[in-house]
């Protein structure tokens, strides 16, 4: 049989086993055709192939981790879909799917298995031909290196403490209730990647990776006296902040009055789910921090420092604390140090691809403090 070359979509947690090189028997087993439940039989060695979907509870997670326990070496899926998806699959299906296939796989870590994601007419045609050979000499064999993929793969205890944060800082709760109202959210970048196909031109990711972002929330939240002087300056400097907002230099982007076309042009189903989201994240962010205000009073009254006469008072005094230490620190890790780090990404991308031109799909709030950053590496001499 002559070797034919086939286009395939290849799973976020392959970067693990970068550089390993694939190359084996395909096996095909009726008896467990979507991967939905364990191998009864051993795939030492094998490649195994399955259908994509298949009734219950099934994830790409789910299957690789079920090939993996039969000791495969790799898995490939036979998509429904004619068209690959031009994104890496594994990546969604948020806390309660990866808790579900922590608990059927009794395993908290992602899969290590290499899996491929092959067209539905090309995948169907390798299937058949594994059919075709069973039993029969030479059998299928499939051959390919795994790639180096700086992809980031978040394991499930990352993901809980990750989905932690997100509910504290209230950015879950908002997107959350933005999506009840089933408003989609990030098209301009799907539209950006669709045109950048379209007319071959190269298209990156400058933003950083939820693994970073998390990292850096973390430790903007920790009360070091750097922290504590950046929350007390972000505070003197909110009144310069909002002048410059609202009269920016011509160098700058007019981000208030570009947000304020754009939300004329919202649809009301759109505002209403706008402000039922904004209400419901202060509303339980607000619930959380007075809750943990009131356990921190009741310590220091169990101490004899306040009385009960008292406590409604030192209560919203912990609380207001805590919001003017909090809000800069989560603004500094949010906005602030992704600024940078996208700024430094473009400065990179254009480096690497030797451009002298490019155009990026940024947040509105981003754009004065990515084009800033872009200004001071100039300014140092680190842009050649």
């Amino acid at each position: 049989w002559a070797p034919w070359t086939v286009n395939a979509q290849r799973a976020s947690w392959n970067g693990l086993k970068k550089g390993t090189l694939v190359r084996g028997d395909v096996v095909f087993v009726p008896s467990n055709e979507f991967g939905a439940h364990h191998f009864d039989v051993d795939l030492t060695g094998k490649v195994v192939l399955v259908r994509r979907g298949g009734p219950g509870f099934r994830t790409f997670a789910l299957k690789a981790h079920h090939a993996e326990k039969a000791n495969a070496i790799a898995l490939l899926v036979v998509d429904t879909h004619t068209k690959l998806s031009p994104h890496r699959f594994g990546t969604g299906g948020g806390l309660w799917t990866n808790l579900r296939v922590a608990w059927s796989t009794r395993s908290l870590s992602v899969p290590r298995l290499p899996t491929l994601l092959l067209p539905k007419v090309s995948g169907e045609h390798i299937l058949a031909s594994v059919e075709q050979r069973k039993d029969r000499e030479p059998p299928v064999q499939v051959r390919f290196e795994v790639k180096e993929d700086s992809f980031p793969v978040r394991s499930l205890p990352q993901m809980m403490c990750h989905n932690v944060a997100a509910i504290l800082t209230g950015i879950s709760i908002l997107y959350g209730v933005i999506q009840c109202f089933g408003i989609e959210v990030g098209l301009e970048f799907d539209a950006g990647y669709e045109l950048s196909l379209r007319d071959r031109i190269p298209c990156k990711c400058i933003d950083v990776d939820m693994n970073r972002l998390f990292k850096r929330l973390f430790a903007c939240m920790v009360p070091r006296p750097e922290n504590l002087w950046n929350a007390l300056s972000t505070w003197l400097a909110l009144p310069r902040a909002i002048v410059k907002g609202l009269f920016p230099p011509k160098s700058d982007v007019d981000v208030f009055g570009a947000t304020l076309l754009h939300l004329l042009s919202l649809r009301i189903r759109t505002w209403i789910a706008l402000s039922v989201a904004t209400m419901a994240a202060s509303l339980i962010c607000g619930s959380i921090l007075n809750s943990a205000a009131a356990a921190s009073e009741r310590g220091i009254e169990q101490t004899g420092a306040v009385s009960s006469e008292d406590r409604d008072d030192v209560t919203t005094f912990i609380s207001a604390i805590v919001q003017a230490y909090a809000l800069p620190q989560v603004y500094t890790a949010i906005l602030v140090s992704r600024d940078e780090a996208m700024a430094r990404n473009i400065v990179r991308q254009m480096e690497d691809l030797d451009s002298r031109k490019a155009v990026a799909i940024v947040g509105a709030m981003h754009s004065n403090g990515i084009l800033a950053h872009i200004r001071n590496l100039l300014s140092e001499g680190n842009i050649p």
